[in-house]
């Protein structure tokens, strides 16, 4: 390696050397390329002195000159001749310092080649030992990871099997789902079918009661006839006082046998609906829910009340027609006297209970009782028509259409709110598909409807332009164009759930409430909430579509249905009175509205029609109206018409008429 360093520096210096005569060189070529044109010069001037050294004058001055050039010229010539040798010399030592420059090339490129040979041996060695050490150093590391390698691909394998199988399960799900949810939706369908039919069959059956009480009547007025002819007056007495207990526990009795023959058929059905969607939901499992074991029982219970109910009437129409037979058998009077005033009071406080249970297993249970004054009339009777300073209307259909389900609606629409505009335009809400439209006068929709973002309930109108609709806890203002362009104006956040909403003066609502204690409330536009101070409700908090509300400016009169109590209730919000008004005709009422001359009416949904009453309870009469289940109503301004709109699924109508 040290000869190798030193042959190196060596060649290293013969290439400075080399390059300082090819300097040298380079200047003395220059030196001579300049002596050759002092030469060129020189020999130029020579010429042109030839023709004057010919002409006679001035030739002392010629031969002066002429020794100076010629000793210039001989001393051009030896520097010429000096600088010839001196680059003869340089030349020759450029050769030797080439030759010797090509012959150390020579021997460094051997020497570099024994040493290029013996270092790529070493190389080799010393990489096939780096190779040995990294085989043993990494041979397991390979066998890890490809070990490693197999358990990744054993649980992809696994993985796609576990999420074929997860993809299955879930399509099974959901297929297992939409099963349910179109068994559940036709479960429903028949309970609401059957709910529908024996809403029915207790209409029917009211007025076969009625008929019954009207036989049982006349029965009575021939017993009192007889009782005239034979008893005296004190025996005529007793018996006239022990007929009507009689007549009105039988008539208590009866009807208590229809409620529960009612209850009894309705629970049988739902049992068998409820058994049909325990085995359909569970499918593996006969085994009955906690639910309808407890509607079984309540069946059971309610068997054996009705048959006790059944002897217990079989006792006392013998006893009737026992007394029917012999006025004067001593045995059926002291039978006839057995018959409490306890025992009677006790029947009426049975029936006040089996009231409660509605024909859809549905149970109100009422807190209190309402200690108001309760008027009955009869319909349109001449006394209550003479008495009230209001008359009967004449109400003329004119326009009925049929509410169908169209392209835009997911349902079957469903009017649960009316009002006129100013204009004679009806707005109305369609609960169902969450939209609010505009009528003409021949129940036609104009322009596009507008789409909310929850169920709305109720609309009314509160100026030229403005509506307000009830939603839940929200009364949203909207305003309407004359073009039919419905857009939203501010919505008015409530502390309670609100239903129906009514009209007060032109900057407050009055909204009647559900699951709430206070029944009815006021609410400004503002958004300012309020309660009627002078007005004490009944002890009782209503469900939802259990109740609604109008409101009669001018009589400062509240009105409030409850639909299962079969009862309109009149508050004056200025005396702070009231008056509960009841009525055979009056059966489910729900919807109201302010009527002509400051009157009230009302849907009766259970005989489908229209009770017209006066702001003092008196019944002035009940249209009837070809629909099933009237829900909800409303006057135009100027009394001249009347829109009704029913809530029967699949036979939905809704008409017009005109009042004078």
């Amino acid at each position: 390696m040290s000869a190798l360093r030193e042959q190196s520096s060596d060649t290293t210096l013969t290439r400075q050397e080399i390059c300082k005569v090819d300097n040298d060189m380079n200047t003395q070529s220059s030196g001579v390329k300049l002596f050759e044109k002092v030469f060129s010069d020189i020999r130029s001037a020579a010429k042109e002195m030839i023709p004057r050294i010919q002409e006679p004058t001035d030739m002392r001055s010629l031969e002066e000159k002429t020794a100076i050039f010629e000793s210039s010229l001989r001393q051009a010539e030896k520097m010429f001749k000096d600088q010839d040798s001196h680059y003869r010399r340089l030349w020759e030592r450029s050769c030797f310092l080439e030759a010797a420059l090509n012959a150390s090339q020579e021997k460094t490129i051997q020497m570099k080649r024994g040493l290029h040979e013996e270092k790529m041996k070493e190389c080799e060695i010393f990489k096939s030992q780096i190779i040995t050490d990294h085989c043993r150093e990494l041979l397991p590391i390979v066998k890890s990871l490809e070990d490693m390698r197999k358990i990744c691909v054993k649980n992809e394998e696994t993985f796609l099997k576990e999420r074929t199988l997860l993809q299955q399960s879930l399509e099974d799900m959901r297929n297992i789902c939409v099963r349910n949810e179109e068994t559940f939706v036709k479960e429903m369908d028949d309970l609401r079918n059957i709910c529908v039919r024996n809403e029915l069959a207790f209409v029917e059956e009211m007025d076969d009661l009625q008929q019954e009480i009207a036989r049982r009547e006349e029965d009575i007025k021939k017993l009192n006839l007889q009782l005239l002819k034979s008893c005296s007056k004190e025996d005529r007495t007793e018996w006239l006082r022990q007929i009507e207990t009689q007549e009105e526990h039988i008539f208590i009795l009866k009807k208590k046998e229809k409620i529960l023959q009612d209850g009894v058929n309705t629970l049988k059905e739902t049992v068998e609906v409820l058994r049909r969607k325990s085995d359909v939901t569970l499918g593996v499992s006969s085994e009955s829910s906690h639910q309808l074991e407890l509607l079984i029982e309540k069946e059971a219970q309610w068997e054996q009340e009705y048959d006790e109910i059944q002897k217990e009437l079989k006792n006392h129409d013998k006893l009737l027609s026992g007394h029917q037979v012999n006025m004067t058998d001593s045995p059926t009077t002291r039978g006839l006297s057995s018959l409490s005033t306890d025992m009677f009071e006790n029947d009426e406080v049975t029936l006040r209970k089996h009231n409660d249970v509605q024909t859809y297993s549905t149970e109100i249970q009422e807190s209190s009782e309402v200690k108001e004054e309760t008027t009955k009339n009869k319909d349109c009777s001449s006394d209550s028509a003479q008495s009230a300073p209001n008359k009967p209307v004449i109400m003329e259909l004119l326009v009925s259409v049929d509410i169908k389900q169209t392209g835009d609606d997911q349902k079957e629409p469903f009017l649960s709110g009316l009002d006129f505009l100013p204009d004679g335009r009806l707005v109305a809400v369609d609960n169902w598909n969450w939209k609010c439209i505009i009528l003409d006068d021949r129940l036609q929709i104009l322009g596009t409807p507008y789409t909310f973002n929850a169920y709305p309930y109720d609309v009314v109108c509160l100026a030229q332009c403005e509506v307000a609709v009830a939603m839940y806890r929200t009364v949203c203002l909207l305003s309407v164009s004359s073009d039919n362009v419905i857009s939203l104006t501010r919505q008015i956040n409530t502390s309670t759930e609100v239903d129906s909403i009514c009209c007060m003066t032109p900057t407050t609502m009055v909204v009647n409430t559900y699951d709430d204690p206070r029944p009815v409330r006021m609410i400004h536009q503002t958004g300012v909430e309020s309660d009627f101070d002078r007005v004490l409700f009944n002890n009782k908090t209503y469900t939802f579509e259990e109740s609604k509300c109008t409101y009669v400016p001018s009589k400062n009169t509240l009105v409030l249905t409850d639909r299962y109590a079969h009862t309109v209730y009149m508050f004056d919000t200025v005396k702070g009175t009231s008056r509960a008004v009841t009525n055979e005709n009056i059966q489910r009422p729900i919807g109201a509205c302010v009527g002509p001359g400051d009157t009230v009416l009302v849907c009766s949904g259970a005989k489908n029609s229209i009770v017209h009453i006066t702001v003092d309870g008196d019944i002035l009469c009940t249209y009837h109206v070809d629909m099933q289940l009237p829900y909800t109503l409303c006057m135009k301004n100027d009394g001249s018409r009347l829109v009704v709109s029913g809530c029967k699924e699949g036979m939905k109508k809704m008409m017009m008429y005109k009042l004078s």
